[in-house]
């Protein structure tokens, strides 16, 4: 890496941008619904948007820094990337589970507010640990057991204030408000399952290739995704939801 890109002030500044801009995600979501609280533009292309640009992101760097190896790079030689493209192909698996929760994360604005979307979305921490120590055989300390029991003690609280506040406005609930609940439970259970698949899949497909350059594994990864997102707008197109 350039000498820019190391030591402690650039981890500092990388974790606090990454904190910042996943903290601004959902407000902006929730700054971009109308005044019904729907959304006026399809979710599903944002998300197209967002991942052709991150291909486009990680194309840049393939260029700048190349793929790691001797030989024609990745974005040069079509041959190449039809090869590159099969020997990551366990990245398309994870590639359509974040398509699907990218999706999630929109619709599970429809039903609650951005800082409770966000708790409730945590969640998935618990799973990814739960997954990784059946699946991967990893440890945890003591000390991170006792994180994830604080992040469910607090996200219960956060929850049960909301139930305790909202009580009296869902005493008389119709058919329509249950069928919301409904789908309430479903976005939630899926915003915390489906991430939780994709990162521990994502790991593990990852370090089974570690001979291949990060840069080309990011940029499959990305462009499976913008596929998966792609093909989701045509059947919504074509299903007239656009």
């Amino acid at each position: 890496r350039p000498p820019a890109f190391r030591g402690t002030a650039w981890k500092v500044w990388l974790v606090v941008g990454d904190c910042f801009l996943i903290g601004m995600a959902p407000v902006l979501v929730h700054m971009s619904k109308n005044t019904a609280g729907k959304f006026t533009y399809s979710p599903i292309a944002i998300n197209f948007l967002v991942e052709l640009a991150k291909t486009i992101f990680a194309l840049v760097t393939l260029v700048m820094y190349g793929c790691g190896r001797p030989g024609p790079p990745t974005y040069g030689n079509v041959t190449t990337f039809l090869r590159d493209a099969d020997h990551n192909k366990l990245l398309a698996i994870p590639g359509a589970l974040y398509a699907v929760n990218n999706y999630l994360k929109f619709a599970m604005q429809l039903f609650f507010k951005p800082t409770t979307a966000k708790m409730l979305s945590n969640l998935k921490i618990i799973v990814i640990a739960v997954l990784m120590k059946s699946m991967m055989n990893r440890r945890f300390s003591i000390f991170q057991w006792e994180a994830l029991f604080l992040l469910v003690a607090g996200i219960t609280v956060n929850q049960l204030s909301s139930c305790s506040s909202s009580s009296s406005s869902t005493a008389n609930s119709t058919s329509d408000g249950d069928t919301i609940n409904f789908f309430s439970i479903l976005y939630t259970l899926g915003s915390i399952t489906v991430p939780a698949l994709a990162s521990v899949y994502n790991e593990f497909a990852l370090k089974k290739h570690m001979e291949t350059s990060v840069l080309v594994q990011n940029f499959f990864l990305y462009f499976y995704g913008m596929c998966f997102n792609a093909a989701g707008l045509l059947l919504a197109i074509l299903a007239g939801a656009v």
